[in-house]
């Protein structure tokens, strides 16, 4: 009779711990603890991914600035003694950025002419009529290159007039492009600087710098084509 009765108690143990194991695996998640743990690290590897991903696209990267290259301009010597060479280092690189600036100021004035011309097609005034503001873009690039050039040139050639015209190229653009320069000097007052360029046709434009007061100007511009044998005098 003892036996029995431990017997029973035993089944009902068992029965009581089976069914208790039963309602723990009922409450608790399918997944083992092992296949959940593998399971959370997943998705938070995920979320973590999602959360670079979204960083990485609102991030704006800054453009990187292009550096332009400048072409310098072709140097040669000719007829000029060795003691006056030297003068080419202090003559040429100021001719150079001089007429670079003055490209500058054609090309800006040639893109806000075009926004004038733009305006006035918009509002279908007739043809022969003056976009509003061309007077006064004109007088402004002209006081702007008077500017630019009144230390430069002596009244002489100042005298001459400039800033009455612009366009695309601009008139000096070859020193943007490449070109040469024939440097000659051959007293210590007076020099000379040749551009060879083409523009359509071989074109040359000379320079005559005077040495005044111990400044180099521009004294006189002078331009030719191919098989021309005299200058035409110019302006600046």
């Amino acid at each position: 009779m003892k036996l029995l009765k431990n017997l029973k108690k035993k089944i009902a143990k068992k029965m009581h711990l089976r069914k208790k194991r039963k309602v723990r695996k009922a409450a608790a998640d399918p997944v083992s603890s092992k296949k959940l743990k593998k399971k959370n690290l997943k998705e938070k590897d995920t979320i973590s991914s999602r959360k670079t991903t979204d960083k990485s696209i609102d991030v704006v990267e800054k453009p990187v600035k292009e550096t332009v290259k400048e072409i310098q301009p072709e140097i040669v010597l000719l007829d000029t003694p060795e003691k006056f060479a030297g003068t080419k280092d202090e003559i040429i690189p100021k001719l150079v950025d001089l007429l670079r600036k003055i490209n500058k100021l054609e090309k800006e004035t040639f893109e806000k002419n075009k926004e004038l011309l733009k305006a006035k097609a918009e509002a279908e005034l007739p043809e022969w009529q003056e976009a509003p503001g061309t007077r006064e873009l004109y007088q402004e690039y002209e006081d702007r290159y008077n500017q630019l050039v009144a230390s430069e040139c002596t009244d002489k050639l100042l005298q001459r007039g400039c800033g009455k015209t612009f366009g695309i190229p601009p008139r000096y653009g070859y020193v943007d492009t490449g070109c040469k320069f024939i440097f000659t000097m051959k007293s210590a007052k007076k020099a000379t600087v040749e551009s060879d360029f083409f523009a359509g046709v071989d074109t040359k434009h000379r320079f005559i710098f005077r040495n005044i007061e111990g400044k180099w100007k521009i004294d006189e511009i002078s331009y030719k084509f191919e098989n021309e044998d005299s200058w035409h005098i110019y302006n600046i």
